[in-house]
């Protein structure tokens, strides 16, 4: 990995400013209010402009390290950073792209191509993606590395991998691939011939593409790593985030069901006067409690080391999880039908928060493998 990137999120750093959390979170207000006002129209286009702005607001190079134009900021930061996109009801997955495919690029060995595209990442003029699944129960444990060949000055791959986001808006795809046993990551273009993109409705909204690479690119074209756990912090990073930004949309549920259930009558009362209702939104709230602890105690476990951030990055996203789902279940409950309107913003929210939690490990996934790798980690004391 990046030694600067090694530094600023898995070590000890200086003390965070509050007024950087500050400043974080009011970029995400900033960027919610315009988002909301913006006319609809084509979608693509909204897409690109909205990705100029969080370039602009430099939330794509949060993590990145300062050579590559980045802010080589700590995870609490990351933290801040995604609670706020789900406090303010951002359902769009970006973990994807600043997060992971970002701290993958840094994990791997410097050279030309990796460098530039971490550096055109960060200002927003490239978008590559992380291809990496080839199914639903893959496990970033055991990365599937695709079989490469040289031929002459380039190099053939065949594969296919499924449920990549943002590969409408992609500039590259990079597929975790093997050339004579070393790995790395093969960076194909967005547009190369061989390369098809087959995109769907995604459950949060937008699409999900599989992407089958039946192509030759320059042999310049492969970044190498380490070895196969060199995308371990990669992964343990994306994971806090994504936990973060279910938090957040856990606290935006709970505020949208208390306004609705304060306003709501019922024999001239407001629901939200019942017994009941009131027990059910504490029951909520301390579920989003919860995974708001664990998410924090997440992000400081960074500056301990990988291997204590990697248990709480597990149990973070568990709780969360956990919580996504209780606090969507409750939400419904309480707002009835208007609660399924396709106008209303809960359903979004809901949607948003079902497709988050299963990425990178369900509730009960993350649990065994938390209790797998305690295990593990006990038994070579």
């Amino acid at each position: 990995m990046s030694m600067g990137v090694m530094h600023s999120v898995f070590g000890a750093g200086p003390e965070i400013d509050p007024e950087l959390i500050d400043a974080l979170r009011d970029s995400v207000d900033a960027f919610s209010r315009k988002r909301s006002a913006r006319p609809g129209g084509d979608a693509a286009a909204r897409a690109n402009e909205e990705w100029a702005e969080v370039a602009e607001a430099g939330w794509l190079g949060l993590l990145a390290s300062e050579e590559h134009g980045g802010a080589g900021l700590p995870a609490p930061v990351l933290v801040a950073l995604y609670q706020a996109l789900g406090r303010n009801g951002i359902t769009s997955n970006y973990s994807a792209v600043a997060v992971l495919l970002l701290t993958a690029l840094e994990c791997c060995a410097a050279g030309a191509l990796r460098d530039r595209l971490i550096a055109d990442l960060v200002n927003g003029s490239a978008r590559p993606v992380l291809c990496w699944q080839t199914g639903a129960t893959d496990d970033d444990r055991n990365l599937t590395f695709a079989p490469v060949t040289e031929i002459g000055d380039e190099l053939a791959v065949s594969a296919k991998r499924e449920f990549i986001e943002f590969a409408d808006l992609a500039t590259h795809f990079c597929l975790p691939a093997e050339v004579n046993g070393v790995p790395g990551l093969l960076v194909v273009e967005a547009g190369a011939d061989g390369l098809a993109v087959m995109s769907r409705p995604a459950l949060a909204g937008g699409l999900i593409a599989t992407v089958a690479f039946d192509t030759k690119v320059s042999a310049t074209s492969f970044i190498t790593m380490a070895d196969r756990r060199a995308l371990t912090a990669a992964f343990l990073l994306t994971r806090i985030a994504t936990a973060a930004q279910l938090a957040g949309l856990c606290e935006k549920m709970i505020d949208l069901t208390s306004d609705y259930t304060a306003q709501r009558l019922q024999f001239g009362k407001p629901i939200a006067s019942n017994q009941v209702v009131q027990h059910r939104l504490v029951d909520m709230w301390g579920q989003k409690e919860l995974a708001r602890v664990a998410v924090q105690r997440a992000g400081e476990a960074c500056s301990v080391g990988v291997k204590e951030a990697e248990l709480a990055a597990l149990a973070a996203k568990a709780r969360a999880g956990t919580a996504a789902e209780f606090v969507s279940k409750g939400a419904f409950q309480l707002h009835g039908a208007i609660g399924y309107t396709g106008e209303y913003e809960l359903g979004n929210l809901v949607r948003a928060s079902l497709a988050l939690v299963p990425w990178l490990g369900s509730p009960s996934a993350a649990r065994r493998r938390f209790v797998d790798l305690e295990r593990q980690r006990a038994g070579e004391r």
